[in-house]
């Protein structure tokens, strides 16, 4: 795992190559689950199993100092 640098890939498959309490800053834009009638790609049922995993694998990574910041604008 390359020290001091940004990755711009799928959170769920960069995860599984981290080691546990390697991160300092862990920066994601979770999936915001609405369903427009235009737009139905998301599925609201899904959406408390994939934030589970999402927190779950964040604090995994997470050195225990470490921060966990969501998108915002």
């Amino acid at each position: 795992m390359e020290l001091n640098s940004l990755h711009n890939l799928d959170y769920f498959y960069f995860l599984k190559k981290v080691p546990d309490n390697f991160c300092d800053l862990v920066c994601i834009d979770p999936p915001y689950f609405i369903n427009y009638n235009s737009n139905d790609w998301d599925k609201i049922d899904k959406a408390e199993e994939t934030f589970d995993n999402i927190f779950r694998e964040s604090y995994r990574v997470l050195k225990t100092n470490g921060t966990l910041k969501g998108d915002s604008y």
